[in-house]
């Protein structure tokens, strides 16, 4: 995707960003939904990493301290025991760190919502240099369901999990993060496809909730997400949306499927 000022898709998913933020603004506060920005900080040296925290010499790694929970936050520590310096992709420092729950026996899921931010100065990589760590805050809330929890950064090239504990979910947070935007950048194809048709359908109650314009109900943005997904099975989704009756769907379906044909012409000329 280039930056140029006619490209389409990059507009729209601006425009997208500045409405969310002015609906925002104007719905009801909710204290289920405390702001909790989970930035990295600064790094420390690995020398000065408290000994009872583990991490692994060959990648980067996520640790939960449950023994430091206190005032709705859990201590993270990610950790970069490589020689090599790594980005990682973040919003203002946040590394898009996520409070997951055991759903069923092998299933988790996101018990936190995401709040977008509306100025794109705010989606750069923080750098993790070789040998050091970040120490950092994440979401415990105080009052809620228990269960059992972990903490998951999400929007990364090498996905990254933390150790289970014992933890509380905020219910209310639960049941939105099944249906925010940020559930686009992850969720099976069958929900993206389900953004794209309008077939979605999100609790009226939930409407009513602040930042409730985040939810994945915008299908320019869930059309640009089809690329996370192998090219047989949103090559013909794709092709069809070029003639859709929103000019806006249109120019954005073409848009991405040119941006996935030229990802795989350049990966077929690496192989």
């Amino acid at each position: 995707m280039t930056t140029s000022k006619t490209n389409p898709t990059l507009f729209a998913l601006l425009a997208a960003l500045l409405l969310t933020y002015h609906l925002a603004a104007d719905a009801p506060p909710n204290p289920a939904f405390k702001f909790i920005n989970s930035s990295l900080g600064k790094p420390l040296p690995i020398k000065s990493l408290p000994k009872n925290i583990p991490a692994r010499p060959d990648k980067l790694s996520l640790y939960a301290d449950f023994n430091s929970v206190k005032n709705g936050l859990i201590t993270l520590y990610l950790i970069n025991k490589t020689e090599t310096k790594i980005n990682i992709n973040a919003q203002d420092t946040d590394p898009y760190v996520k409070q997951q729950y055991r759903h069923a026996p092998k299933t988790w899921r996101r018990a936190q919502t995401h709040f977008h931010s509306w100025c794109g100065n705010s989606y750069f990589p923080v750098t993790s240099p070789p040998a050091t760590y970040f120490k950092f805050y994440a979401f415990m809330p105080k009052k809620g369901k228990k269960a059992t929890v972990r903490y998951h950064l999400y929007g990364q090239k090498y996905p990254l999990t933390s150790n289970a504990g014992p933890g509380t979910i905020q219910p209310l947070q639960v049941r939105f993060a099944r249906y925010d935007r940020f559930a686009l950048s992850h969720r099976p194809l069958d929900f993206v496809l389900k953004v794209i048709q309008g077939k979605l359908k999100i609790p009226d109650d939930l409407k009513k909730i602040r930042h409730a314009a985040q939810f994945a109900n915008d299908r320019s943005i869930a059309v640009w997400n089809l690329t996370r997904f192998p090219t047989d099975k949103v090559y013909p989704v794709l092709k069809k949306l070029l003639k859709d009756k929103d000019k806006t769907i249109r120019s954005i379906a073409a848009s991405t499927l040119q941006h996935m044909k030229d990802q795989q012409r350049k990966k077929n000329k690496i192989s």
